[in-house]
């Protein structure tokens, strides 16, 4: 079969027996020009034809099967609602165009779920395992250049990694020919060197305002179109400095525009973009709004885990109401209110049954901040609590957490995931540990998508935790 598919040459004739059958043709009809094809290093099972410009290669990398159960998977993780969901559909031409965040999502999260758990098993052929290996680097190699912050090791991994990707190619595909992006690539660590994290230069920013030019209405004039757009620009702007330094009146028709206008304004945030921006974890310096009259008391082992996480974390002393009456500290209130949610800055922290998909947490404590790995659990529930601290009252969002089990000793050999480990993946079991962890904001470090399912070696359900951690 030549490059552009003209030739079909059966697949269970050797090459040897291919030449021999257009050699003996040739013979019976002279005069007849024939053209012979390159003979390939792959079986002409791993081409086909394009179908369509939303063709995914040329090479029949991902076969039907393997697309079949990225689907499935696809339908079956867990993201928050910051990361827009990939089309279930993927690798149809149904779904259109892809947007930038789509392939993201779907490179660097879902074919990292689904191809490790094909194609790292121990079931993979050494074709498979070896296509792994090279994708694993390309998507490391991203993951290390689009975090927020660099240093000469990261620097150093992703050029590691990016040029392991590239000899992939070489020897994987005979017939790849680099273009003009494999090369600039190399050329990255200077740039990562120069200029630092890529989210302070790269291009996504101008294309995004393209896109919103694009969908300006103009007059067609083109001579006052630059500054229309200037002027509405800088309207924008000067609009949005209003609404967050006026201090509005606390009465309903404010309330609702200033609420109306953030809620119009926040879609802006939306994607992996948010991410690659804000740090996850850090603290908030938004003002909760604790209501009195929908105070209930913490049951007593819930308490006790709070006053715990209060006083490692609390510059001031504080000591638990039921403590003994010679302990003159400050005493904190068994009094909570119970919230669906806590939204910082666009990043949503929520409980398991409201929008449960913002539940899924990677955390430290405070004693464990030199894990190889962070922890692993879910948001059972999200309250506020009040307390006096230094002259003023604090209001701060705490969280209930169920804990996911690391794996055994005996498992650990069994995760595919850890044989990667700038994947910043891991398998934990499904169940959690009996007793729930409390949380404050500075203890989250990130969201995680999850993807449930029962590896056979390990005989039991295990979750996929795979980092969307930025920093």
């Amino acid at each position: 079969m030549t490059r552009t598919g003209q030739y079909y040459p059966c697949p269970a004739l050797t090459k040897e027996q291919c030449i021999h059958a257009l050699i003996t043709w040739y013979r019976k009809h002279p005069g007849v020009t024939i053209q012979l094809p390159p003979v390939l290093p792959e079986p002409t099972v791993d081409f086909h034809l394009l179908k369509g410009e939303f063709d995914l290669s040329k090479y029949q990398i991902l076969d039907q099967d393997t697309i079949s159960e990225l689907r499935h998977d696809i339908a079956k993780t867990s993201l928050p609602s910051w990361l827009e969901r990939p089309p279930q559909n993927f690798g149809s031409s149904a779904h259109g165009k892809l947007k930038a965040d789509h392939w993201r999502t779907v490179c660097t999260v879902s074919m990292v779920i689904t191809l490790v758990r094909l194609w790292g098993s121990s079931n993979a052929s050494l074709k498979q395992k070896a296509l792994l290996d090279n994708f694993v680097h390309l998507v490391s190699a991203v993951d290390l250049a689009t975090r927020r912050s660099l240093d000469p090791d990261r620097i150093q991994k992703f050029d590691d990694h990016m040029q392991e990707y590239l000899l992939g190619l070489k020897r994987l595909f005979e017939w790849h020919h680099f273009v003009p992006n494999n090369h600039i690539s190399l050329h990255l660590r200077q740039c990562l060197e120069l200029f630092g994290p890529v989210h302070a230069w790269w291009a996504y920013p101008f294309e995004r305002f393209n896109g919103l030019l694009q969908k300006l209405n103009t007059n067609s004039k083109a001579d006052a179109i630059p500054l229309t757009f200037m002027r509405y620009f800088y309207i924008g702007g000067s609009l949005r400095w209003l609404i967050s330094t006026t201090e509005w009146p606390d009465a309903a028709p404010y309330n609702d525009l200033v609420e109306s206008f953030h809620d119009t304004f926040r879609t802006a945030t939306r994607g992996t973009r948010l991410a690659d921006f804000r740090p996850f974890g850090a603290g908030s310096d938004d003002v909760y709004a604790y209501d009195d009259k929908k105070s209930v008391s913490l049951p007593r082992e819930m308490y006790d885990l709070l006053v715990k996480r209060i006083q490692q974390s609390s510059g001031s002393p504080f000591t638990s109401l039921f403590a003994k009456m010679a302990d003159k500290r400050p005493r904190l209130s068994t009094e909570v209110q119970y919230i669906k949610s806590v939204d910082c800055d666009g990043v949503k922290y929520s409980r398991k049954g409201a929008h449960g998909r913002n539940s899924f947490i990677m955390f430290v404590k405070p004693e464990d901040r030199n894990l190889p790995f962070p922890r692993a659990g879910r948001i059972q529930e999200v309250f506020l609590h009040v307390r006096e601290e230094g002259g003023r009252r604090v209001v701060q969002p705490f969280f209930s957490v169920e804990e996911y089990e690391p794996l055994a000793e005996g498992h650990i050999g069994w995760d595919p995931y850890r044989c990667f480990p700038d994947l910043n993946t891991r398998l934990f079991y499904a169940n959690s540990r009996s007793t729930p962890v409390v949380l404050s904001l500075s203890d989250i470090q990130a969201h995680f998508a999850a993807f449930f399912y029962q590896p056979p070696e390990i005989g039991q359900e295990c979750v996929v935790v795979r980092s969307l951690d930025r920093s």
